[in-house]
C-alpha cells in the first residue's frame, strides 16, 4: 500500500494511475471531505498529530506526497520510519521562496534579481538592488497568487509590506516575460531520469487555466537548456519522483521561477496525452520500476476547470475532449476538474478549443474580453445621442447597370460597399459583387478612375471592373468575400474583408445554413497579383507562438504600424469597437481595448470606414450605429491617436435618405468602406442599400467641428 500525504485531486489522479498497477492508496488530511477518500483509504487528522501519522503509517511500503505545503516535520517523522520520496529536504527548499531561489542560484540556474525582507530597512535595500516594479511575497506559504503583491512605486511597497505581515517575505524582480512554461521531470530510484516536453501556461487572477503541451514553438536548445537545469537539482537533491519546474521564457532564455516537488498541475494533459502519464511514472518512479516513455501523442490542451460545472455531455461531444471532476463542491475560485483536448496538430487543437470556449467561461480568449467589454459597457454609455445632421453632398451612384466585369462572363445583380486608396490623383475601387441571388456568394472586385471624374460623376459606361478576391479556401467557402478596407501597405495593397465560410463550429456539416463570418486579410502586390489570404485570429499577447481563438470578427482597418481597429463578437454581448495590435506573420490581433459602445438606441456600433490620417498625425474614421426604431445605417467619425486611442467623438453626420437610399436588397442602408482627402473635402465612399456605390462628400473642417474631445 502506498501512503500520500494530502488528499486532494492529484492524490485521487495517483491513485486511478496506480491501480491498473495493483496497487492500494491510503490518504492523510485534515479534512474528512478531502476528494481523494473517494478512491481509497482516508485518514482523517492534522499532519503533526502522532496519533494520525501512526495510523496513517501502519503497514505502508512507502510515503509521497501530493501538496508541498505538508508540515516538513511530518516528512521527517514518516521518513525514518519508511521510505519517503521525494526526500524531506526537497519539500523543505520548495516551502521558502528565498531558500529555493538561493539553491537554484548555487546550482548556476538564473533566476530574476531578488533581496530578502524583514522590515522597511531591508525593504529599502531590496529596492535600491531589484528595482521597480517588483513582485513582494511570503516567503512561505503563498500559491495561485496568494501571498504576494506586484509593486509599482515605493509607496505601494511600503504599503504592500504592512499587508503581508511586515516579516519573512522576498522581493522578486518583476520580469517582463514572453510567456511561462514549465517542465515536468521525472528520476528514479537508480538515478534513471525522463523529461516531459515543455509546457505553455496561462495564468488569470494567480490560477492557472490553461496549458499547451508540447509548448508552441519550443526550440530543441531551450528544451534541453530546461532539462539540464533539471537535472542538476534533482542530482543536488538526490530526487526520486515527479519535479515540476516553472520558467519565465525571455527570448531564448529561462528564468527560473518556482519548483514543485510533486506532481503538477501543468502536467494533467499527460494523461491522455502522453505515452505515460505524469501520475504512473511517479509512481513507478517512487517504487523502483522502469520509467515509462514521456513521448507526446499529438497536441493537447489543459483547461482547468474553477468554480464551474460544464455541461458534461456538450464537453464530451467535442472531438478529442476528456473530462476530469474531481468529485468536489463548486465554489468560486475553486479548482473542481479539468479538461484534456488531445488533437493531432495545432490547427486542429485550436477548432476544438474555439468549441470549447463557448462551454467554459474561463477558456483564457474570450474570458478576459468579455470581462474588459463588460467593465466598458459599465462606464462608457451616454456620450451620444440619436441626433443626426446631414453634412454630406452626394455626388454619384453607380450601380450594377454600370459595370463591365471583365474577367467573369455573367453580369452582377449588385456592386456595392466598395473599400477606397487613393493615389495621387487616382482612385482604386474595390467593390463587393454578387451575381446571384437564390444562393449568392460575394466577390470583391477592383476598378480605377480619376478621383475628379468620379466626384463629378463622369464614370465611363460601362465602367471596366476585375474580380480579384473570390472564394477559393474553406472559411469563405460559404458565401464568399465580402466589404473591404483598403490600404495602400508597403509593397502593395492589403484588404480587410469578411470570409464567410467553414471554421469552428460550422465545420461540423456541409450546409449553406451553417457558417461563420470572420474578418480576414488578402495582401497583394503592386501588380495586383494575391500574395497571401487568411483569416484573423484573437490572441492575448504578440508572441509568434501560442494559440489564438478565431472569434467572429469584422470592420477592421490599419492606424500606425501594426495597429489596428476591428469588431470581435462576443456571445451575449453587444458588439462593441476595439483597437488592438495584428501580429504581420501569424495575423493573431492582441492588446484588444474597447473604443466605442452602442447606446441604448443602437442595436451595436461598428467601424465603418478606413482610418484616414490627417495632417497633424492623428486618425479619423467613420463608425456606424444601427437604429432601434427602424434598423438605420447612420454614421459618425471619431478620432483616434495613431495607436487607436480615442480623442474625439461625434453624433451621426451621415443617413440614409431619399428612395435611392432609404430602398434597394437591404433599405435604410448606407454601408461605409472608403475614407479619402481631396484637398479640403472629405471624401466617404460606401454601399447604397446593398445594390450600389454611393460617393458623399463635406468639409472636412465642418467634420473636424462637431468630433468633440473625450
Amino acid at each position: 500500500m502506498i501512503g500520500i500525504l494530502g488528499g486532494g485531486q492529484l492524490g485521487r489522479m495517483l491513485a486511478l494511475a496506480g491501480y491498473p498497477l495493483g496497487l492500494s492508496f491510503r490518504f492523510l488530511d485534515p479534512s474528512p471531505e478531502a476528494c481523494a477518500g473517494q478512491v481509497g483509504e482516508l485518514v482523517v487528522g492534522e499532519f503533526l498529530d502522532e496519533g494520525a501519522l501512526l495510523r496513517f503509517a501502519e503497514g505502508l511500503a512507502l510515503v509521497t506526497y501530493e501538496f508541498e505545503n505538508v508540515p516538513v516535520e511530518a516528512a521527517r517523522r514518516l521518513e525514518g520510519r519508511l521510505p519517503l520520496y521525494p526526500p524531506a529536504k526537497a519539500l523543505e527548499g520548495a516551502q521558502d521562496r528565498l531558500r529555493e531561489k538561493t539553491f537554484f542560484q548555487g546550482l548556476g540556474v538564473p533566476t530574476p534579481p531578488f533581496h530578502p525582507v524583514d522590515g522597511p530597512e531591508d525593504l529599502e535595500e531590496g529596492l535600491k538592488r531589484v528595482g521597480l516594479p517588483a513582485l513582494l511575497k511570503t516567503r512561505r506559504g503563498g500559491y495561485d497568487g496568494k501571498g504576494q503583491a506586484l509593486v509599482r512605486t515605493e509607496e505601494e511597497a511600503l504599503e504592500a509590506l504592512k499587508a503581508l505581515g511586515g516579516r519573512g517575505l522576498i522581493l522578486e524582480g518583476f520580469v517582463p516575460f514572453d510567456r511561462e512554461v514549465s517542465l515536468l521531470a521525472v528520476r528514479g530510484r537508480t538515478g534513471e531520469v525522463a523529461f516531459y516536453p515543455l509546457v505553455e501556461n496561462r495564468h488569470r487572477g494567480g490560477i492557472l487555466r490553461l496549458s499547451l503541451a508540447p509548448a508552441p514553438g519550443a526550440s530543441e536548445a531551450l528544451q534541453k537548456k530546461a532539462e539540464a537545469y533539471a537535472l542538476r537539482a534533482m542530482e543536488a537533491l538526490d530526487y526520486v519522483g515527479v519535479l515540476a519546474l516553472e520558467f519565465f521564457q525571455v527570448g531564448e532564455e529561462r528564468l527560473f521561477n518556482e519548483m514543485a516537488p510533486r506532481v503538477h498541475n501543468s502536467g494533467h494533459w499527460t494523461i491522455e496525452g502522453a505515452e505515460t502519464s505524469q501520475f504512473e511514472n511517479h509512481l513507478r518512479a517512487v517504487l523502483g520500476l522502469p520509467l515509462g516513455s514521456t513521448a507526446p501523442r499529438g497536441q493537447s490542451a489543459m483547461v482547468n476547470l474553477i468554480g464551474e460545472k460544464p455541461p458534461f455531455a456538450e464537453v464530451l461531444k467535442v472531438e478529442g475532449a476528456h473530462l476530469h471532476w474531481y468529485g468536489k463542491a463548486v465554489r468560486p475560485g475553486r479548482k473542481v476538474g479539468h479538461i484534456t483536448l488531445r488533437r493531432d496538430g495545432l490547427e486542429a487543437l485550436e477548432e476544438g478549443l474555439a468549441r470549447l470556449s463557448r462551454l467554459v467561461s474561463e477558456l483564457p480568449w474570450e474570458g478576459p474580453l468579455k470581462q474588459e467589454a463588460r467593465l466598458f459597457l459599465s462606464r462608457a454609455r451616454g456620450l451620444r445621442g440619436p441626433h443626426t445632421e446631414d453634412l454630406f453632398a452626394r455626388r454619384v451612384y453607380i450601380g450594377p447597370e454600370d459595370v463591365h466585369v471583365e474577367n467573369y462572363p455573367r453580369r452582377p445583380l449588385a456592386v456595392f460597399n466598395p473599400g477606397a486608396v487613393l493615389e495621387g490623383e487616382v482612385v482604386h475601387l474595390f467593390p463587393r459583387l454578387v451575381f446571384e441571388y437564390y444562393s449568392y456568394a460575394s466577390a470583391i472586385g477592383h476598378a480605377t478612375l480619376p478621383l475628379k471624374d468620379l466626384l463629378a460623376g463622369r464614370i465611363p459606361k460601362p465602367l471596366p471592373v476585375r474580380i480579384l478576391l473570390y472564394p477559393t479556401e474553406l472559411f469563405e467557402a460559404v458565401r464568399g468575400c465580402e466589404d473591404a478596407r483598403a490600404h495602400r501597405r508597403e509593397g502593395g495593397y492589403a484588404l480587410f474583408y469578411t470570409g464567410v465560410g467553414k471554421l469552428g463550429d460550422a465545420r461540423n456539416t456541409d450546409s449553406k445554413e451553417v457558417f461563420t463570418a470572420i474578418l480576414s486579410l488578402a495582401e497583394f502586390d503592386e501588380a495586383f497579383q494575391l500574395k497571401r489570404k487568411a483569416p484573423i485570429r484573437i490572441g492575448l499577447s504578440g508572441e509568434e507562438t501560442g494559440l489564438a481563438l478565431y472569434l467572429p470578427t469584422k470592420n477592421a482597418t490599419f492606424l500606425e504600424g501594426d495597429h489596428v481597429l476591428l469588431r470581435p463578437s462576443l456571445s451575449g454581448l453587444p458588439d462593441l469597437c476595439w483597437r488592438g495590435r495584428l501580429d504581420p506573420k501569424t495575423l493573431k490581433a492582441y492588446d484588444l481595448r474597447p473604443v466605442l459602445a452602442p447606446e441604448a438606441f443602437e442595436y451595436k456600433v461598428g467601424w465603418s470606414t478606413n482610418a484616414l490620417r490627417l495632417p497633424d498625425g492623428t486618425y479619423l474614421v467613420a463608425y456606424h450605429g444601427i437604429l432601434r426604431h427602424d434598423l438605420s445605417y447612420r454614421h459618425g467619425f471619431m478620432r483616434l491617436s495613431p495607436e487607436g486611442r480615442p480623442l474625439g467623438l461625434s453624433h451621426y453626420l451621415l443617413a440614409p435618405q431619399g428612395l435611392a437610399e432609404c430602398y434597394g436588397d437591404r433599405p435604410l442602408t448606407l454601408y461605409g468602406n472608403g475614407l479619402l482627402l481631396h484637398g479640403e473635402e472629405l471624401v466617404f465612399v460606401g454601399g447604397v442599400g446593398d445594390y450600389a456605390i454611393g460617393v458623399f462628400t463635406a468639409p472636412l473642417e465642418e467634420v473636424l467641428k462637431r468630433v468633440v474631445p473625450l
